[in-house]
């Protein structure tokens, strides 16, 4: 369930980055990869 959310989220990121928004796609990036750290050591 993880992996299809991530990559719904990374293609809306990408989306985000090339419509002019590339400091709002580097957050939701940012937030992502540390969601991605949590889940992978059981703290979600």
């Amino acid at each position: 369930m993880y992996d299809a959310a991530s990559t719904g989220l990374l293609t809306k990121i990408s989306g985000l980055r090339r419509s002019g928004y590339p400091e709002a796609a580097g957050e939701l990036r940012a937030k992502l990869d540390r969601l991605r750290r949590l889940w992978s050591d059981g703290a979600v």
